[in-house]
């Protein structure tokens, strides 16, 4: 299998785990995205969901095999404390951020140098900053850190943490570590673009990117 086959085989199981939850899900593929850079799309489709009428979004990737849906449910219930939830990558990203409308500033996350090991310190310093000025004293919840399929030295302790449940997947992986590694940098470039949004009740989204 190649890296196509397994970007499409990491969506489908990243949909399963966020509509297992029972909450509103809306993906964004590369075609309906809108923007020139990462940063651009990654915010436009937040706003979108906004735009919407939800009051809260959870954005997922594709590219963390290791999130389950109790990752998802508990980044919900933060929410409704309005406690931001954000899920970082091991690599200085994040596969998952939890936010309310009032916490989501356009600009400030256009101003996040993506694509880099600064992405979670930057969203977590102005995330922080945003919550000490409305007086939010709940803070900020982090999740577990994983490893992402950005780096293939990733994939050998990401097929150790997954479980037999994730067989197409590994087969996928397994396959990945042989190939070479452009085939890898093209399966970056995917599920960078490939964006699903999960939604929870009209009041509550969830975003894949």
């Amino acid at each position: 299998m190649d890296s196509d086959q397994l970007s499409k085989q990491l969506t489908t199981s990243s949909l399963k785990k966020a509509e297992s939850t029972g909450l509103d899900c809306i993906l964004f593929t590369e075609h309906q995205q809108q923007g020139n850079t990462f940063g651009e799309r990654f915010t436009h489709a937040i706003a979108t969901v906004f735009n919407m009428g939800y009051d809260h979004v959870i954005t997922i990737g594709n590219d963390t095999p290791q999130l389950t849906s109790k990752h998802i449910t508990e980044a919900h219930q933060r929410l409704q404390q309005q406690q931001i939830t954000i899920g970082p990558s091991i690599d200085g990203g994040f596969y998952l951020l939890a936010l309310s409308k009032h916490q989501f500033d356009a600009n400030s996350f256009k101003a996040v140098d993506w694509q880099t090991n600064k992405v979670f310190r930057q969203v977590h310093r102005f995330l922080s900053t945003a919550q000490t000025a409305s007086k939010n004293t709940h803070g900020i919840h982090c999740l577990p850190a994983f490893y992402d399929l950005d780096q293939h030295s990733a994939i050998t302790k990401i097929l150790a943490q997954l479980g037999t449940a994730y067989k197409s997947i590994l087969v996928c992986l397994q396959a990945l570590l042989i190939s070479e590694k452009p085939t890898l940098q093209y399966l970056q470039i995917g599920t960078l673009k490939a964006s699903t949004t999960i939604f929870y009740n009209k009041g509550s989204p969830v975003t894949m990117l």
